[in-house]
């Protein structure tokens, strides 16, 4: 293992933590969204080639005997701005942060240059927030916000300036959700009702504050731009903020699973 670690980038101090909390074998290694970065160093360039075009054309003007001087104090200006781009572009890389996937959990290594474990089992709560942006009414992109917090109360933040954002929150939820639904389910079974900030669950109802849904006069519930949602008489109405929703998937497996065993009661009788 120690091996494989290495071969992928893996620090000393990343593999002794997670040996440390017994996270298995390294599955994948994700940085920053290195974009801004490439951005400023870009622009860098830009400035020293603008500066290298005035500088040719003052040049070129002293050479016909014309005042070329002011375009060579003119190229002061862009040449002056650009280490401004490069130690911008080399901050950003330099206060990079990791994450580090294995196993049975992940290593997350903040722009405070400490890492925190996060097993799976020790995952309490994951709130999800996507956001779709529009101009003039044309798509542009996703953004995504992911909040885990572990079991002694860390919380930490996971946003687009992680690279490849969308997998990690994904794996992260599917595997809490492997781990957190069995017991839940457990509990709905023997007639508990389980909170989700603002949306309770039982095993014939979903709540929200005073409002209460019977299972029965619900077709279906998903997750659709930001919200959960739920479907009663043919019509879709938004129930609440995906973000506000702690271990969102796992309420939606709860509420899929016995609306499902609702219908199947249902065709039973008729």
């Amino acid at each position: 293992m120690q091996s494989d670690q290495t071969s992928l980038g893996v620090p000393t101090e990343i593999e002794q933590m997670a040996r440390k909390h017994t996270m298995g074998s390294v599955r994948n290694i994700f940085g920053s969204n290195t974009y801004l970065a490439h951005a400023r160093r870009r622009g860098g360039f830009v400035m020293l080639g603008t500066a290298l075009v005035f500088c040719l054309i003052g040049i070129a003007c002293m050479a016909g005997g014309a005042a070329g001087w002011v375009f060579i104090i003119i190229a002061l200006i862009p040449l002056g701005l650009s280490p401004l781009f490069f130690s911008w572009a080399s901050r950003l890389e330099k206060s990079a942060i990791r994450l580090y996937l294995y196993k049975d959990g992940f290593i997350y290594y903040g722009r405070d240059h400490t890492a925190q474990p996060f097993r799976w089992d020790q995952i309490t709560a994951v709130w999800r927030h996507v956001i779709r942006l529009y101009r003039n009414g044309s798509y542009i992109r996703t953004m995504y916000l992911f909040i885990i917090q572990r079991k002694d109360g860390l919380k930490i933040e996971l946003n687009d300036d992680l690279g490849a954002i969308e997998i990690v929150g994904d794996t992260i939820s599917e595997q809490t959700t492997r781990i957190l639904l069995p017991p839940a389910m457990e509990q709905v079974m023997k007639g508990q009702t389980i909170s989700f900030g603002p949306l309770s669950l039982k095993r014939q109802e979903l709540s929200k504050g005073g409002q209460v849904l019977p299972c029965q006069q619900i077709e279906a519930v998903d997750l659709h731009e930001g919200f959960v949602r739920v479907k009663r008489w043919g019509k879709w109405s938004n129930l609440e903020e995906m973000r506000k929703v702690p271990n969102v998937m796992v309420f939606l497996n709860l509420a899929e699973t016995f609306l499902k065993q609702e219908k199947d009661r249902g065709t039973s009788i008729s």
